[in-house]
């Protein structure tokens, strides 16, 4: 079994990619919590934690992985793209329909995750909303935020500045308002709100995500291009 471990990618690919799942989950859960406990400021920063986590010990989160389209073996990095999207949507989506059971008796909670959701309404047909646009644009500057932050925290050498970047980029992302994928599964399964809506806010959100860390990637790939010249 041991040996089959080791050697099978797509194993240890999916373990990593649940138990990524599970950090975002959690920690999105948990500001819930926070927000439902009018600390929702000090929340944000502590959702952090799951991003920090996540790259901390190297599991494998859909987001951190998007730029490697960009490197060698392009048809393995789709596959692993497409594998850990699937099974971190659905891990995250399954930690926070369980935890609500844990708050059901909290209305402030309740409403704290309904007020979130609401937020991630896209208005179609009788649905009032907000127009389909602000989540694309919303998804792309949580993009560059999020990229920025796990960027320093590869190149830095230092502990303390690499989880200063990661809580700063996810706590200042959450506390303007920015959307991510991984939070949006979070907060709408924390409150057992999907519908047609939400699920096209999400996938909204997810393109501008991938449009803000491709901007990104270049844009960081440019200037140091220029300073090596």
């Amino acid at each position: 079994m041991g040996k089959i471990m080791k050697n099978n990618y797509w194993i240890r690919l999916m373990i990593s990619s649940v138990i990524a799942g599970f950090f975002m989950g959690f920690f999105g859960f948990v500001y819930v919590v926070f927000l439902g406990n009018d600390a929702g400021v000090f929340g944000a920063f502590v959702q952090g934690f799951g991003l920090l986590l996540v790259l901390v010990f190297g599991v494998y989160f859909f987001n951190c992985h998007l730029c490697d389209i960009f490197g060698p073996n392009k048809k393995k990095t789709i596959l692993s793209l497409l594998l850990a999207f699937v099974i971190n949507t659905w891990t995250i989506v399954g930690v926070c329909y369980l935890a609500r059971l844990a708050v059901n008796n909290n209305p402030n909670v309740i409403l704290a995750s309904s007020k979130l959701t609401l937020n991630r309404t896209i208005e179609i047909a009788d649905i009032a909303g907000k127009p389909w646009y602000m989540a694309m644009f919303s998804g792309l500057f949580c993009g560059i935020i999020v990229y920025i932050g796990s960027y320093f925290f590869k190149a830095s050498k230092h502990l303390p500045i690499k989880i200063i970047a990661v809580i700063t980029a996810v706590g200042v992302f959450v506390n303007c308002g920015f959307e991510n994928y991984a939070t949006n599964l979070a907060y709408i399964s924390t409150n057992h709100g999907w519908n047609l809506s939400t699920v096209i806010d999400t996938l909204l959100c997810l393109i501008g995500n991938i449009m803000g860390a491709y901007l990104t990637y270049f844009a960081i790939k440019f200037i140091n291009s220029i300073k090596e010249n």
